[in-house]
């Protein structure tokens, strides 16, 4: 599967940035390099001097100062890094984030990782922030402007940003395109099916005897 908006990168680094943010993906096991790509390009537009004018959030996914200084940086040396270069504290922050919270299942649950860590799986319907707070001024995503922002809305917004250039179906697809649903539904079957199996074959017990279910000599 190509990468979505690769063409927004600086055709000298285009290359070494696809090999670079692949191999990020394969480190991390996040399951689809375009669930990267799409959050990079909602919080910065791939613009790797972006900086939010009412916050210290810098960079490919809008590093705050707290986030960059967990990891080793400051928001000042992200902001000189090239798109490539600034794919290692990505990994850094990415890394640190899966440990504390778990691997994201699909493109929205690896953006909510990032914008807001707390709304991290939780249903739609959920409140990220409210009006009157500093996230609520800062992030315009209030859109049936009842005064919060919900997970609903968030994915709102992350479908709105690549809308207009790509089918967002892929926010829930494997890199192979199969539907992580699907994914995740057939692991438990597929986990029962080998426990019954090795059962099968650790006791010794045959099913070519139907009804006798007496162990091999």
């Amino acid at each position: 599967m190509s990468l979505i908006f690769i063409d927004k990168i600086p055709a000298n680094l285009r290359t070494e940035f696809e090999k670079k943010l692949r191999a990020v993906c394969t480190n991390l096991k996040i399951r689809n390099p375009n669930w990267l790509m799409a959050l990079m390009w909602a919080e910065s537009r791939f613009i790797p001097t972006a900086k939010a004018p009412d916050s210290s959030a810098t960079g490919l996914i809008q590093f705050l100062e707290s986030t960059a200084s967990e990891i080793g940086y400051s928001t000042a040396q992200i902001a000189k890094m090239n798109v490539v270069e600034q794919l290692v504290p990505v990994e850094k922050y990415l890394s640190l984030q899966i440990k504390r919270y778990g691997m994201p299942d699909n493109g929205y649950e690896l953006y909510e990782l990032v914008h807001y860590p707390a709304a991290y799986k939780k249903a739609n319907s959920f409140v990220l922030y409210s009006k009157g707070s500093a996230a609520y001024n800062a992030n315009k995503l209030d859109y049936d402007k009842d005064g919060n922002v919900t997970v609903f809305e968030l994915k709102t917004f992350l479908e709105k940003s690549i809308n207009p250039y790509y089918d967002t179906s892929f926010l829930n697809q494997t890199e192979s395109g199969q539907n992580v649903n699907q994914f995740i539904q057939g692991v438990p079957n597929f986990l029962l099916w080998l426990v019954v199996i090795s059962f099968f074959f650790f006791t010794g017990f045959s099913l070519l005897k139907p009804g006798s279910w007496k162990a091999l000599e």
